[in-house]
């Protein structure tokens, strides 16, 4: 599909390629397309460019396994063994920073979401326009069984989406229990299940039929005159939530249904998600009240021995 046979700009780790018709796809190219820094820099440099050098975005690839597996934990664990906490910080703040602007571009972007669409990877898709999905996608946010939240913004848009559906106190039950088991969806339609995919996503049966669809769906949203989305707000649920879930935390730990690190983890994700303490009272407020917890929870944990040992362990170190 592409229209030329050089890229729009490129690196070692993503290209920006010129799909014709003023459409553009940016493509992760490394190991389950896991997402380091000189990948962010292309989409850095993607979002930068969107209005003028293409009028919409396609974000997927040909890989036969996976979207993106997320984050590129081996770079969080070398600066972790460094002791470079600020270049953390600022590789957590760069990928929030970076989905929260993808969001809010001027141009569609569409999610061409396949294979593993795993946490930073599953933020990207929660952060796009619209997504079209391959009926075998396997989405989730399993950072917890490093150790970790999702920090660049994706606790944020699964309690969005689970309130959508369910309303505050339902909602954010639903999001905790799905943060909390850290499962990876089998399907598409178990990723909806989830609240990853909003009711009404379309779904491809057959896998050589994504990009194409996704490539559709942006031109025609281009055809109808995309006004970009205003920045949502969610309603938090405050101090009365925060300690309710919080002693749920301590039943499942005391029980033995969640080891010791995971626990730590899940008391951190339930501050983020009811807005405590920053929220006392039920409230609807601007989602950067749980977008600043996310961040600080992550350079939190980051320091943690439990998510050094986690880390370590998946990659091989």
């Amino acid at each position: 599909m592409r229209a030329s046979a050089r890229p729009m700009a490129a690196n070692d780790s993503a290209s920006l390629w010129d799909f014709g018709g003023g459409i553009a796809c940016f493509e992760v190219h490394r190991k389950m397309n896991t997402l380091d820094v000189q990948a962010l820099e292309v989409l850095e440099f993607a979002i930068s460019t969107a209005g003028n050098a293409f009028g919409g975005l396609v974000i997927g690839n040909d890989d036969p396994r996976a979207f993106s597996a997320g984050a590129d934990l081996a770079y969080n664990h070398g600066m972790v063994s460094a002791g470079d906490w600020p270049a953390l910080a600022t590789y957590f703040k760069k990928g929030q920073g970076l989905c929260q602007t993808l969001s809010a571009i001027s141009v569609p972007v569409v999610a061409a979401v396949h294979g593993f669409a795993l946490g930073g990877g599953c933020e990207i898709m929660l952060h796009s326009h619209a997504v079209v999905a391959h009926a075998g996608l396997r989405a989730g946010l399993p950072e917890i069984k490093v150790g970790l939240i999702p920090a660049w913004g994706g606790c944020t848009q699964l309690l969005l989406r689970c309130v959508e559906r369910h309303g505050p106190e339902k909602g954010l039950a639903h999001a905790l229990a799905a943060l909390q088991a850290g499962v990876i969806a089998t399907s598409a339609q178990e990723s909806e299940e989830m609240g990853l995919l909003r009711p009404g996503t379309q779904i491809v049966a057959e896998r050589a039929d994504l990009l194409p669809a996704a490539v559709a769906k942006v031109a025609a949203m281009m055809a109808e005159g995309f006004t970009p989305p205003a920045q949502p707000q969610l309603t938090y649920c405050g101090e009365a939530a925060y300690s309710e879930h919080i002693q749920r935390v301590d039943a499942a730990e005391a029980e033995g249904a969640l080891d010791t690190g995971s626990a730590v983890v899940m008391r951190e994700i339930v501050s983020v998600l009811t807005g405590y303490p920053a929220v006392v009272e039920k409230a609807a407020l601007p989602i950067t009240v749980s977008l600043e917890g996310e961040l600080a929870s992550a350079n939190r944990l980051i320091r943690t021995e439990a998510a050094l040992t986690a880390i370590a362990r998946l990659i091989g170190g």
